[in-house]
């Protein structure tokens, strides 16, 4: 897929817009007003703990967020106390893919590749297979109205989740979806999207 640039300055690929979106809207995240993104972070969590697929799931691959990232720390907490699997990525290192491993606390993860925290090598790693309702919730700049997302280009999610019959629920803040995103062959789109407006569902 190409597309002209406006300028006339000839053609550029998928991987350019994404370079030039993700500047622009890492600098609309960056200049959310902190307590407006905290109010919107809490309704958020609270819209996904309240998904049916929520409810009925038997494991939760969620994330830890870094600087700017939907903050859903609460989702985290609330599959805890639930008593359902929580499992978070770890970067294998060396490779450009990822895993996921089980956790049974927030507390003493280590910090990892893109200062995020992750579980430690202490902790057992998730297979697929090893849970019947799995939903994860997938991290991202941006959606479209199509359910692909703008991620941060390193195609973990993507690669991870490409072989996997796993329900992936998107979250976003409503003003960071858009009608049309630049994608590749081998991008994944979602199932559900979560804003602190409501759910939108993929066409």
């Amino acid at each position: 897929m190409e597309y002209s640039r406006k300028n006339g300055g000839g053609i550029f690929s998928v991987r350019d817009k994404k370079i030039e979106l993700r500047a622009a809207y890492r600098a609309r995240r960056d200049a959310l007003e902190p307590a407006k993104k905290a109010e919107f972070d809490a309704e958020i969590s609270r819209r996904v703990i309240s998904l049916a697929g929520f409810r009925y799931a038997d494991a939760v691959l969620s994330y830890m967020p870094i600087s700017g990232e939907v903050d859903i720390t609460p989702v985290n907490r609330a599959v805890l106390e639930s008593g359902k699997l929580l499992a978070l990525p770890r970067c294998i290192p060396g490779t450009p893919t990822m895993e996921f491993r089980a956790v049974q606390s927030l507390d003493g993860l280590d910090k990892g590749k893109f200062s995020i925290m992750e579980p430690g090598e202490e902790c057992p790693v998730w297979e697929y297979g090893d849970s019947r309702n799995v939903i994860c919730i997938v991290p991202a700049l941006a959606y479209d109205f199509n359910g692909y997302r703008l991620g941060y280009g390193k195609g973990y999610y993507d690669r991870y989740l490409s072989s996997k019959d796993i329900t992936k629920i998107g979250v976003v803040y409503s003003n960071f979806i858009t009608k049309i995103l630049p994608r590749g062959r081998y991008d994944l789109a979602v199932e559900l999207i979560v804003t602190e407006k409501g759910i939108v569902s993929p066409r």
